[in-house]
């Protein structure tokens, strides 16, 4: 994701605060956050005007997530969820009785279709809910892995995506897009950003 370089005796530690950390060290991962803030308060100032009657969906893409560092094992999408709820305040960090964001979710490769449900309740969302949730307008922020790239249709209520990992694949890219560029999304533009950073194999990838 475009972490700044170090040598390894000045490797960041990501304790005690991993989320900060995380997010903060990364140029592609604080572009996105910025770019969230912004446009959600563009679209609070549309909504006063009346162009508009609620705020659209933001996809995040990034496929790597899971990584073992000083011994320990994170997962990106946890990472970046917090940081957004803690620190962008244009989206509630307010959880449900589940512990889950109103207006965050996650979808990756262990998440099923279907709700999982014990003892008559909804303990976890599924795909279907969470991409449901997100049409309506309810989830303002999605962030996911190659499990969003095809079944899973999100042009109900979104006007952009950002693309934070390159893929060697157009098939991938194409599917991507497609999530949110499609027939019946209600904005009449729709913003896919390639987010690249210098120094990397992104610009090699992308001119793939």
């Amino acid at each position: 994701l475009g972490h700044k370089s170090y040598t390894t005796t000045l490797l960041p530690e990501l304790e005690p605060d991993p989320v900060k950390t995380f997010v903060e060290q990364s140029p592609k991962l604080m572009f996105v956050v910025e770019s969230i803030r912004q446009t959600i308060k563009r679209q609070q100032k549309d909504i006063k005007d009346g162009k508009i009657d609620k705020i659209g969906g933001q996809v995040i893409y990034f496929h790597t997530h899971k990584f073992w560092y000083g011994g320990k094992q994170y997962n990106g999408f946890d990472l970046l969820a917090d940081y957004i709820a803690k620190y962008v305040d244009e989206v509630s960090g307010e959880k449900d009785e589940r512990g889950d964001y109103k207006e965050i979710a996650i979808i990756e490769g262990n998440t099923k279709i279907e709700d999982t449900i014990k003892k008559g309740e909804v303990v976890k969302r599924g795909r279907k809910s969470i991409k449901d949730a997100f049409n309506s307008g309810e989830i303002k922020i999605l962030i996911g892995s190659k499990a969003i790239k095809e079944g899973i249709d999100l042009q109900g209520n979104s006007h952009t995506m950002y693309i934070c990992e390159a893929e060697f694949s157009p098939e991938v890219a194409m599917q991507l897009e497609g999530r949110i560029w499609r027939q019946k999304n209600p904005y009449n533009v729709v913003r896919v950003i390639y987010v690249l950073a210098v120094n990397t194999i992104d610009s090699f990838i992308y001119s793939k």
